[in-house]
């Protein structure tokens, strides 16, 4: 799970060398993360009808070695447009690695204790934005290209291949019809149109768009209001994923006390408490990078718990169809997530206020339809 925030945070850190290198502008740099997530949203929902049909394993070792590919064309390019092509390729192979890892825990799992086992899942995910940009800023630190940050990510594939053959598979029930165009139609209908699965697809999609705005703006965000770049942007975005880490040790406890979607209201409070904070401090002329890094940190406590319950609660109904739930879900909230996050930015212009007003509509929005589950059905 981790793989695809690994991926893309590592690279922001050289951002400006890549412009400087490839001939291009600053301005342009999201698409380095933006093409990777479109690309990640299309592989997310292809792989999961394909793991339900020919299992987890053959699934993760083909789109990891189809990473690799990615990552090498990405290392070796000259050109914007070869780089892009590489995100692209690794964008679409890493589309398996949240669809697939979220079917795998539901074949494990059911009940509360998907959710406090999603909530671990989710926690081991904060390893990509707490570890990928400090390496990525020492190895800039060091003299370091950013070509070899591709390949880090290479290697780190080829690690997952080698813990890959010791895992078991855990889809005892392939589904030979599960590619075939008339029942996906039909399964995919049935996941949409059901009331729980339907609206928790709904409210992890509009939640992803903060994640998304947060990681394609934040480096802009830092240098045009702070003048923040290299090692110390690296730590103090480093620092949200420390919130993450609290987030899930908090979702995992209350999950067993609350259930799932309360705690998931809860979380959302959080996010809403936090963004709105940006904006007062903001308009007091109290925020700093240090205050800002903080409240990021903050907001990410709650942002990533209703992400994953949310996924828990659409995955729940479904046991059958872990693998093209997975996909919807995963598919649904990259390209939701992607449009709604390069829109957002457009009205953002770098300005954290603006930024923190953006990320509160969202929280806002993912509150109240938290709310309006809670109080009509009280789970």
């Amino acid at each position: 799970m981790s793989l695809s925030a690994f991926s893309i945070d590592i690279s922001l850190p050289f951002f400006p060398d890549i412009a400087s290198s490839l001939e291009s502008t600053l301005s342009v740099m999201p698409l380095v993360v933006t093409v990777f997530l479109l690309f990640m949203g299309i592989g997310n929902l292809v792989f999961g009808t394909l793991s339900d049909k020919y299992g987890r394993k053959p699934v993760l070792i083909g789109t990891l070695t189809m990473f690799i590919g990615g990552a090498v064309v990405c290392g070796l390019a000259d050109t914007l447009q070869q780089l892009l092509t590489g995100r692209a390729l690794q964008g679409f192979a890493v589309g398996a690695m949240p669809v697939v890892a979220t079917a795998i825990l539901r074949d494990t799992f059911s009940g509360r204790e998907l959710g406090r086992s999603m909530a671990i899942a989710t926690g081991i995910f904060s390893i990509g934005p707490i570890v990928a940009p400090l390496l990525g800023v020492a190895l800039a630190e060091v003299g370091g290209s950013w070509r070899t940050v591709f390949y880090i990510t290479a290697v780190y594939a080829v690690m997952l291949l080698t813990v890959l053959l010791i895992i078991p598979e855990t889809n005892k029930k392939l589904s030979a019809d599960a590619t075939n165009a008339t029942v996906m139609w039909r399964n995919s209908k049935a996941i949409l149109l059901h009331p729980q699965s339907g609206y928790f697809l709904m409210v992890s999609a509009i939640t992803y768009i903060a994640m998304i705005l947060i990681v394609s703006t934040a480096p802009a965000i830092f240098n045009n209001e702070f003048g923040i770049t290299g090692a110390k942007f690296a730590v103090l975005f480093a620092l949200h994923g420390t919130g993450i880490i609290v987030g899930q040790v908090l979702n995992h406890r209350l999950i067993a006390v609350y259930g799932v979607v309360k705690t998931a209201l809860l979380a959302a409070l959080i996010m809403g408490a936090s963004t709105l904070s940006i904006v007062l401090f903001a308009l007091m002329g109290w925020l700093n990078e240090y205050w800002l890094s903080f409240l990021v940190a903050f907001f990410a406590v709650g942002f990533l718990s209703v992400i994953a319950n949310s996924t828990t609660m659409l995955l729940q109904p479904q046991g059958d169809k872990a693998g093209l739930a997975a996909s919807i879900r995963g598919a649904t909230s990259s390209v939701v997530a992607t449009i709604g996050s390069s829109i957002l930015a457009l009205f953002v212009q770098n300005s954290v206020l603006l930024w923190g007003a953006a990320l509160f509509g969202v929280s806002f929005i993912s509150a109240s339809l938290l709310y309006r589950w809670h109080t009509h059905h009280r789970v």
